[in-house]
């Protein structure tokens, strides 16, 4: 893997790194949107919030302790 670098958790080619690069030195009048159609109302509305990529999101955990002492009490 000499020819790869790792970026954001992955190993990636030092290609597809370069192109990382100079596509984040891009200003946003500069991308070409013209191909991605856009979104109507109704699709707008069935959008849902995907939590896996929410920065603040808690996973909720069980405790040990009370996982056994309401498993042994059957609570």
């Amino acid at each position: 893997m000499s020819n790869s670098v790792f970026y954001k958790g992955v190993y990636i080619s030092k290609e597809q790194f370069d192109d990382i690069k100079n596509m984040r030195q891009l200003s946003d009048d500069e991308i070409d949107l013209s191909d991605i159609p856009e979104i109507t109302h109704e699709e707008f509305v069935r959008m849902k919030e995907n939590r896996r990529r929410r920065k603040n999101f808690v996973h909720p955990t069980i405790n040990r302790t009370d996982f056994d002492y309401k498993s042994h009490f059957a609570i």
